[in-house]
């Protein structure tokens, strides 16, 4: 697990920032809907 972070923050130097900010987004969105899930 800790390898693929690491490997994708490799990969996020070689993409464009707009790549990143949209990755970023996703992330945030995905946390918020768990965090939604765990209330229930």
């Amino acid at each position: 697990m800790l390898l693929k972070i690491k490997e994708s923050l490799e990969l996020m130097q070689f993409l464009p920032q707009h790549t990143i900010e949209t990755y970023r987004q996703q992330q945030q969105q995905q946390q918020q809907h768990q965090h939604l899930l765990q209330k229930q």
